[in-house]
């Protein structure tokens, strides 16, 4: 073979330039090295030059192949397994740590008619009035004090701690206290929530601002319509409904309404909507026969009323 043409042939291989039939034909001159002492057509000087350029060539083209060293992966796989259970084992005391902060609650309730006392796992005391829904913890955790009325009426008397607010959550405002005495309504029948205090400083907030700081013998009203509020005077003796006394002060035929059921469990109703738009200020009192309860309503704008079983209706 013509040495030059051979040289030629291995810069060819050596550059990644050669045909699948010179690669061949390199490979297998470049292994007759050991077995053969001449190689036709290129003298011993030659093979030795040719074999020194290959060698000098491919040992700078090239590179060792790293051996896989299958223990040190066996070591990082245990490695990592240890690390998974060790973060799964954190994960899990975290959330049970969380969950035993995590307050458990219970419902209290009223029926119609009904008023209850209940006092509190910090011995404050809270009045139900009647048809009304709550929920409390059983014991207070945590760095706040926090209950759900769901539904009704409750008056507080709050056990006092700086430390630890006290929430009530309505589902459309908030009432945060340290420690007072104050008043919630809300029914899902009547638009507005109402927020009365007696001792103390009460805010009021809902999911956006805080609405007003209210002091003794303010009241908040919260229209869960449209979101509007206003603060106004009021009697803070006519809030002892907890003694089976119930005060009202210019109320809306609804919450009239409302009363009425919640006291009686009679359905009072309106024939005409003039009679709807009527204000209404009178004392109720739980002892009172619903008669003369019917009969305070219809002096107040001349009206009359009949009897239909359960429903009153008022025309």
């Amino acid at each position: 073979m013509d040495y030059n043409k051979f040289n030629k042939l291995l810069d060819r291989y050596l550059n990644g330039e050669a045909n699948e039939t010179e690669n061949a034909v390199v490979n297998a001159w470049y292994k007759s090295y050991e077995s053969n002492e001449h190689l036709i057509g290129i003298d011993k000087n030659e093979n030795e030059n040719s074999k020194k350029l290959v060698k000098a060539r491919l040992r700078t083209q090239i590179r060792p192949v790293k051996r896989i060293n299958f223990k040190r992966i066996r070591q990082y796989g245990i490695a990592a397994s240890i690390l998974i259970c060790c973060t799964l084992g954190l994960l899990y005391f975290v959330q049970s740590q969380k969950n035993e902060r995590l307050p458990s609650y219970s419902r209290i309730s009223t029926e119609i008619g009904r008023i209850k006392k209940v006092t509190l796992s910090d011995n404050s005391v809270i009045w139900l009035n009647a048809a009304t829904k709550i929920r409390v913890p059983t014991k207070f955790t945590g760095i706040s004090r926090e209950v759900y009325l769901d539904e009704g009426e409750v008056f507080f008397n709050v056990a006092k701690n700086p430390n630890r607010p006290f929430i009530v959550h309505t589902g459309k405002i908030n009432i945060r206290v340290l420690g007072t005495s104050f008043n919630v309504r809300s029914y899902p029948t009547i638009k507005d929530q109402k927020v009365q205090v007696a001792t103390g400083l009460v805010q009021v907030s809902d999911k956006n601002k805080i609405l007003g700081l209210l002091r003794p013998g303010q009241q908040l009203s919260y229209n869960t319509l449209n979101g509007l509020s206003n603060i106004d005077s009021i009697n803070t003796k006519r809030m002892a409904w907890n003694n089976g006394n119930v005060y009202m002060d210019q109320v809306s035929f609804s919450e009239l309404a409302l009363i009425v059921h919640n006291t009686y469990g009679l359905h009072l109703s309106a024939n005409s909507n003039k009679v709807k738009e009527y204000r209404f200020t009178l004392k109720l009192s739980h002892s009172q026969p619903i008669e003369s309860i019917l009969k305070a309503i219809s002096m107040i704008h001349n009206t009359h009323y009949r009897k239909e079983g359960n429903d009153i209706i008022i025309y």
